[in-house]
């Protein structure tokens, strides 16, 4: 806890945790923040802080953002073993990874974990992962760019977005790597590179099923799988632009090899950046109105 150590209730509001190191025999934990208690923060920034592990904050207790930035830590921005809820928040441009969750339960809505080095986020440990209204954008690993999902952990994405990040090893999923179970429900995934197989998907094991997702745009360098590497289950109204390497069985409402007619990624009047489609894009009122229930 270089600036902080919290092991009892703990609040700020429009604060600035910065610049602080934790050292100690294994790195330092907790750079700006340690806390092992409740800790809530609002209209908070934790910047520019240093450790081993949890660079910006480390928690293992109950950790509340709401409305708060998490950003240039070295170490993780943020590594939780305990229970995090991110609401409007952003956690981004971290060395060492956005978030780690290992074992914990981690929950973001309305939130952004974009530009880190080291993936947006890890989810290991039978740890779980809950993304609603969120977006996954510009962040960089050897595996699993934007989100890592292994070690028996669950992944639940509900109309989120996963763009533009990169995986550069040798074991793909530039959007994302799974080895756990995994449902993704109305989101996309597009614009995201893999050095080798799974752009957009790389699926080692697990189950991963889909519904109304689109994935599109996504590029492998090796040519494996340019959307997606390894077994998907289709749950319906899913658009998949490729179907290269993808192993699923095809939902009679799913469209496959069109162009889902995206726009950059943009402010659309969301809680986060999205990718608008075109007034012509294939994927327009495509689901019946008692079908739009999450996975």
């Amino acid at each position: 806890g270089g600036g902080i150590y919290n092991a009892g209730t703990l609040t700020l509001t429009n604060s600035t945790v910065s610049e602080n190191t934790a050292t100690d025999l294994f790195g330092g934990r907790g750079g700006g923040i340690y806390n092992e208690g409740s800790l809530t923060l609002t209209n908070s920034t934790v910047s520019g802080n240093k450790a081993g592990s949890g660079g910006g904050i480390l928690n293992g207790g109950t950790l509340t953002l709401t409305n708060s930035t998490v950003s240039g830590n070295t170490g993780c921005g943020i590594d939780n073993g305990g229970s995090l809820t991110l609401t409007n928040s952003t956690v981004s441009g971290n060395t060492g990874g956005g978030i780690s969750n290992s074992g914990g339960t981690l929950t973001l809505t309305n939130s952004t974990v974009s530009g880190n080095t080291g993936g947006g986020i890890f989810n290991s440990n039978r740890g779980t992962l809950t993304l609603t209204n969120s977006t996954v954008s510009g962040n960089k690993a050897g595996r699993g760019g934007g989100i890592y999902n292994i070690g028996s952990g669950t992944l639940t994405l509900i109309n989120s977005t996963v763009s533009g990040n990169t995986a550069t090893g040798e074991y793909g999923g530039g959007g994302i790597a799974n080895a756990g179970s995994a449902n993704l429900s109305f989101s996309t995934i597009t614009n995201n590179q893999a050095t080798s197989g799974g752009g957009g998907i790389r699926i080692y094991s697990g189950a991963v099923k889909v519904k109304g997702v689109i994935l599109a745009n996504n590029t492998s360098q090796s040519g494996t799988g340019p959307e997606c590497s390894g077994s998907l289950i289709s749950h319906g109204y899913n658009l998949i632009k490729n179907i290269a390497d993808c192993d699923f069985t095809v939902h009679p409402t799913d469209i496959l090899n069109k162009d889902p007619l995206l726009g950059p990624l943009a402010d659309n009047g969301g809680p986060t950046k999205t990718h608008l489609p075109a007034a012509n894009s294939p994927v327009l009122d495509r689901v019946p109105h008692q079908e739009c229930t999450a996975l």
